[in-house]
């Protein structure tokens, strides 16, 4: 699972490249941008993938937050080539911790069913 992710977020980064290059549409802080959100999402799901979850949390926060990874990917796709005053950055770092908060109380949720 671990080197699937790893492989997966190195495929959708040099992808992101390709489309940067070829769509003249596609600027390059948005190019940026959405090369952040890949890894980052990335980073999120193999974190997930190494803490000791019981495995429903595991297979459905990986659904979810790969589902969430794409709608930050299309944010930053249509996101303004600025960074001042941007609010779809400001969305995806709210996301972005939504998702750690929600990792944190799954985790501590099954620690606390693992004493039990």
């Amino acid at each position: 699972m671990k080197r699937s992710i790893i492989l997966t977020t190195f495929i959708f980064l040099v992808v992101n490249g390709v489309l940067g290059y070829i769509i003249t549409a596609y600027l390059s802080t948005n190019v940026y941008m959405n090369s952040v959100v890949i890894l980052l999402s990335g980073i999120v799901l193999l974190t997930l993938s190494y803490m000791p979850l019981k495995d429903a949390f595991k297979y459905s926060l990986s659904y979810l937050f790969g589902l969430i990874g794409f709608v930050e990917y299309i944010l930053g796709f249509f996101a303004p080539s600025e960074l001042n005053d941007n609010w779809f950055v400001v969305l995806i770092v709210v996301i972005l911790f939504l998702e750690i908060i929600l990792i944190s109380l799954t985790n501590f949720v099954t620690q606390k069913n693992n004493r039990v």
